[in-house]
């Protein structure tokens, strides 16, 4: 007598040995394509990979990660990219990219950028990816985040360095203040603080820079992004750039005084962004000021007591403009 498994169970078993015959014979297409890069037949390799399933592709590679790297350098430098990893950039660029974000290590950041590079003379796709590895809900180490940051700062402002013309057309990726976790009073300082909604394209670079720092600028990167923001690259956003630093290098009070100088409005919400507890904030000299316009901000409450004996009266007048 033969006994029959239950329908489920046979079903099951019948898809399963179906996936893996297909994951077998994908499996043979990508080592085919293998052998065909290995012998300088790039049109035959990209023949058989647009036959596989990109999930399975996806998969094989996450696994096996060695496949995107070429040989190792004898003098221990990070291996370049394999010429299946230069493929598969062109033939499917949003999958890699997607494989590169997965368990995004060091080493793994080091390919990128010698393979997003080397691809595009731009670097904006390189710029994408750094902008996904720093917005990544990874637990990433601090060395990995302090790298991407640092090369993306490299990349911005090696196009603030470039030579654009102004005549070129304006820039509206952006209209100010309309970028995601750019702080908004950085619109209330030089060079945005006449800029029209429409930027220039010489502006964008920088734009994009503040944008970058305001989301991920902090205590364990700072010592390290301060030396790559040289004054005579930053085209007009010395000053907002050097305040944005200011916060995490222990000169906040140095900040204040600057801004407040500039526009008190600009203060006070420099202190809301940056200050924990308005009235817990050391501030000496002038900025006490400052710091009657900060308390009078109870953790951001529409409810507001204005000081009017730490505040001079031109100031409240601003300030109550505001609430």
């Amino acid at each position: 007598v033969v006994c029959l498994p239950p329908l489920k169970d046979a079903q099951r078993a019948c898809e399963s040995a179906t996936d893996r015959r297909n994951n077998e014979i994908q499996l043979c297409r990508v080592a085919f394509a293998l052998v065909h890069l290995r012998a300088s037949r790039p049109e035959a390799a990209q023949e058989l990979l647009a036959s596989v399933g990109p999930s399975f592709l996806k998969r094989l590679l996450v696994a096996n990660p060695g496949l995107l790297e070429g040989p190792s350098h004898p003098d221990g430098d990070a291996p370049e990219p394999s010429d299946l990893a230069r493929l598969l950039l062109r033939q499917f660029p949003n999958l890699l990219k997607s494989v590169l974000l997965t368990d995004c290590t060091m080493q793994r950041l080091r390919l990128a950028k010698q393979l997003l590079v080397a691809a595009d003379g731009t670097n904006e796709t390189l710029a994408e990816y750094l902008d996904s590895v720093l917005d990544s809900k990874q637990t990433l180490s601090p060395d990995i985040r302090t790298t991407a940051l640092a090369t993306s700062v490299e990349l911005l402002l090696g196009q603030l360095t470039r030579r654009t013309s102004p005549s070129s057309g304006s820039w509206t990726g952006l209209s100010r203040g309309s970028a995601e976790g750019r702080h908004a009073w950085l619109d209330l300082l030089p060079p945005f603080d006449r800029a029209s909604a429409a930027l220039k394209p010489a502006q964008k670079a920088l734009y994009r820079l503040q944008t970058l720092l305001s989301k991920h600028l902090d205590t364990t990167n700072v010592e390290v992004i301060k030396p790559l923001l040289v004054p005579a690259a930053l085209k007009g956003g010395e000053l907002s750039i050097e305040v944005l630093c200011m916060p995490h290098d222990g000169r906040f009070e140095e900040g204040q005084t600057k801004l407040f100088e500039i526009d008190p409005l600009c203060a006070m919400e420099y202190t809301l962004a940056f200050g924990d507890d308005p009235q817990s904030v050391p501030v000496s000299q002038k900025p006490q000021d400052v710091k009657g316009l900060s308390c009078c901000c109870q953790h951001r409450t529409q409810s507001v007591s204005l000081r009017v004996s730490l505040v001079p009266p031109a100031v409240a007048a601003v300030f109550c403009c505001c609430c």
